[in-house]
C-alpha cells in the first residue's frame, strides 16, 4: 500500500496502514521465533519443507490457532465464527497448487523492506495522502519501535498505538481499531468521497 501510494499518488486519496512492515533498525527487539521463521522462509528448499511438513503435521485447526499465537496477544479474543473461516479457508487452499511459493515470494519481499530501506523511506516520505498508522504496542513480527520511528519520520501522518495487541489489531481490538478510523475519516472528509 505505501509503495503504491508513492507510484501512484493520484489514485489514492488516503491511507490506513495496519501494523505494515516497515523497515527495523539495529537495537530493534527481534522475536526468536518470528526470526527463526523469517530466516527458513529466506532459505531456498528449505522454506518450501518447512510449509509442506507444516500442512501433512497440522490440522487445520491447529494451523489457524498456531497463526493467531504468532499474531494476537490473546488469541480467545477472536471470534469462533472467524476462527472457522479461517480453518475452512485452510482446508480449501491446500488443494490449490502454487500456494506455498506464492507464500515464500512474499515472505521473502517483506524481508526486502529492510534490504531497501532507504528507497522505502523515501516512498514513505512522498506520499501526500493523509496517512492513519495504527499498530498493536505488542506485536512480534513488526516491533511498534519501528512504527514510532516512522511517525517520527513522517510527522504528517498519524500514529494510534494500542496497548495489550499484537500483529492483528483489526481482529484483537475490532472496536478501538473501527473507531479510530472513523474518527480520522471524519476529519478527512475527502478520503471517502473518492471515486471508485
Amino acid at each position: 500500500s505505501i509503495l503504491a501510494a508513492a507510484r501512484h499518488p493520484d489514485a489514492v486519496t488516503g491511507l490506513v496502514l495496519i501494523d505494515p512492515s516497515v523497515p527495523g533498525a539495529l537495537g530493534d527487539p527481534v522475536d526468536p521465533l518470528v526470526a527463526g521463521m523469517f530466516a527458513t522462509y529466506a532459505t531456498p528448499v528449505l522454506g518450501a519443507r518447512l510449509l509442506a511438513r507444516r500442512r501433512i503435521v497440522l490440522t487445520p485447526q491447529q494451523a489457524v490457532q498456531q497463526t493467531l499465537d504468532l499474531c494476537c496477544v490473546d488469541p480467545s479474543l477472536v471470534p469462533a465464527d472467524l476462527k472457522a473461516a479461517s480453518e475452512a479457508l485452510v482446508t480449501e487452499r491446500a488443494a490449490v497448487g502454487g500456494l506455498d511459493a506464492a507464500f515464500l515470494a512474499a515472505a521473502r519481499s517483506l524481508l526486502k523492506v529492510n534490504a531497501m530501506a532507504p528507497a522505502y523511506w523515501r516512498a514513505m516520505a512522498s506520499i501526500s495522502a493523509p496517512v492513519l498508522l495504527i499498530h498493536g504496542e505488542r506485536d512480534r513480527l513488526v516491533p511498534v519501535r519501528a512504527a514510532r520511528r516512522v511517525a517520527r519520520r513522517n510527522p504528517w501522518w498519524q500514529l494510534e498505538t494500542l496497548p495489550g495487541v499484537g500483529h492483528v489489531p483489526q481482529l484483537e481490538a475490532p472496536e478501538p481499531v473501527a473507531e479510530t478510523m472513523l474518527a480520522w475519516l471524519a476529519r478527512h472528509p475527502h478520503v471517502t468521497t473518492a471515486a471508485a
